[in-house]
C-alpha cells in the first residue's frame, strides 16, 4: 500500500516558517500601546501564550486582538525566519508533498498563503486552519505525513506515530508535558542542513520497496523552563509569574 505513496512532510508555520512573535509584539505596540511582557522577578521571559505576553485580562481579549489582526491584514505580511527560504527550497527540491498545519482561524486562510506565497514562494500542497490554540492531532493523523515540524511540544506530542519528528525550539515558554521527539534543533534550516538528506534517503528506501526501518533515533528532551536561561523555574513560582498585571483592549 506504500509503493508509490508521495513523502510528505507537514509543517507549523509561526514558529517555524514565520517570524510570529516579533510581528505581533510590533503590532501590539503600535496598534495598543502594549510592550510584551519580557521580564518579572528578575526573570527573562518569553511567553508564548499571547494572554499572557501582553498581559491580557481574559480569553475573550485574545480573540477581539485575533479578529482586529485579520481586518488590518496583518497575516499578508509576517517576515519569514532567518534562512527559512533556502530550507524550503530545499524540500521542494526533494519533491516532497508539503502540508501546511496552522493554529489560526480560517478567516486568515487566504492571508496565509498569499504570505507565504509572497515571501517563501511556497505554495503548500494543502493547508489547515485548526484555530489558535486548537490540537493539531486529528489532522495528523488524517494526513499521516512522514515528517512533522513544529514549534509546540503540546503539538508534537500529538504526532506520536510520525516517522520522523522535529521540535524547533524557539526558547519560548511551553505548555505540556515532555515529549519524545526525533530532533530537537534551533530552525529549519538547522535541520535541514543536519537531518533532511539523511531522512530522504531513509524514506525513498522505504516507499521504494525496500522496507528498511526508518530509524527513530528518539531522545528524550530536555524540556526546562525557559524563563531563566541560567535555572530551571519550579512549577509553582511559574505559575506565579504568570498572575499579571493585565490590559484591555476593547
Amino acid at each position: 500500500e506504500f509503493m508509490n505513496k508521495v513523502k510528505t512532510i507537514a509543517l507549523d508555520v509561526d514558529g517555524v516558517l514565520l517570524d510570529f512573535t516579533r510581528a505581533c509584539d510590533e503590532y501590539v505596540k503600535k496598534n495598543l500601546g502594549i510592550e510584551p511582557i519580557k521580564k518579572l522577578d528578575g526573570f527573562n521571559l518569553n511567553f508564548i501564550s499571547m494572554k499572557t505576553r501582553y498581559g491580557l485580562g481574559s480569553d475573550e481579549d485574545v480573540l477581539i486582538l485575533l479578529d482586529k489582526m485579520v481586518a488590518d491584514g496583518f497575516y499578508k505580511n509576517i517576515p519569514a525566519l532567518d534562512g527559512v527560504k533556502e530550507a524550503v527550497d530545499k524540500i521542494k527540491s526533494l519533491d516532497y508533498k508539503i502540508i501546511v498545519i496552522t493554529a489560526i482561524h480560517d478567516g486568515a486562510k487566504n492571508d496565509r498563503l498569499e504570505n507565504l506565497k509572497n515571501i517563501l514562494n511556497l505554495v503548500p500542497d494543502e493547508i489547515y486552519c485548526v484555530g489558535m490554540g486548537k490540537s493539531k492531532s486529528q489532522i495528523i493523523k488524517e494526513v499521516h505525513p512522514d515528517i512533522f515540524v513544529d514549534d509546540r511540544m503540546k503539538y508534537l506530542k500529538g504526532g506520536d506515530k510520525v516517522f520522523h519528528s522535529v521540535w524547533v525550539d524557539q526558547e519560548e515558554s511551553q505548555e505540556g508535558d515532555e515529549t519524545l521527539v526525533n530532533v530537537h534543533v534551533k530552525s529549519l534550516k538547522e535541520w535541514t542542513d543536519r537531518y533532511l538528506e539523511l531522512v530522504t534517503e531513509n524514506l525513498n528506501e522505504y516507499y521504494e520497496g525496500a522496507h528498511t526501518q526508518i530509524p527513530l533515533k528518539l531522545e528524550s528532551v530536555d524540556r526546562k523552563y525557559k524563563e531563566s536561561k541560567d535555572k530551571p523555574l519550579p512549577e509553582e513560582e511559574y505559575q506565579e509569574l504568570l498572575k499579571v498585571a493585565t490590559h484591555r483592549i476593547r
